[in-house]
């Protein structure tokens, strides 16, 4: 991956785009957890953008005791901010922060953080609490596209919107790049290029 223009983007443009079923919103994730979101697709290529861009937030919950919450992207690639939490919450250094289904963008269950940090400062309204993510962002070479059964329907109607007058795209899967999680969702593997 290397550094977008802006210092604190994080961005990368996958091999994969409309012709494949990509869409935008759709999920990415790598063999470690969530990358980040198809944020536009043309016919072969789409762009992703990070969890820890500056701009991205994602629903979780903590997998030890289903607290629910928002991560954000600090703009620096290894770490995250869990906002608005309050004093009272029990959340701990090393707990696993997972997604929690909200929004519709995400499925429930993947990973996406573990807490480094968890801060008191009684003078500010919330607990201070900082995560990096379980994915290597910054070291990508290849992700998981991840599609569910109604998104499978979206991305074709999607990519028939933008094709316009020119011919139609066919949803076409390669079946040796193609995967399903003990979900039924399924993903397929495509490589991110550098920026």
């Amino acid at each position: 991956m290397a550094v977008a223009s802006h210092p604190y983007a994080h961005n990368v443009v996958i091999d994969k785009g409309l012709s494949d079923g990509v869409y935008e919103g759709q999920p990415v994730l790598d063999h470690k957890g969530v990358v980040g979101q198809v944020v536009s697709a043309g016919n072969n290529t789409a762009r992703v953008i990070l969890l820890t861009d500056q701009t991205h937030a994602i629903p979780i919950r903590v997998l030890r005791n289903d607290i629910k919450g928002i991560l954000s992207g600090t703009g620096k690639i290894n770490l995250m901010d869990l906002s608005n939490i309050p004093h009272d919450t029990d959340i701990q250094v090393g707990d696993q922060l997972i997604t929690s289904g909200l929004g519709g963008v995400f499925p429930d269950g993947y990973p996406v953080a573990k807490v480094v940090n968890v801060k008191t400062d009684l003078s500010k309204p919330f607990l201070e609490i900082t995560a990096v993510p379980t994915a290597q962002v910054n070291r990508l070479k290849h992700v998981l596209l991840l599609w569910t059964q109604s998104s499978q329907l979206k991305s074709i109607e999607q990519a028939n919107r933008q094709a316009g007058s020119r011919k139609r795209i066919k949803n076409r899967q390669n079946k040796s790049n193609t995967y399903k999680d003990n979900k039924g969702n399924e993903s397929q593997i495509g490589t991110a290029t550098n920026e």
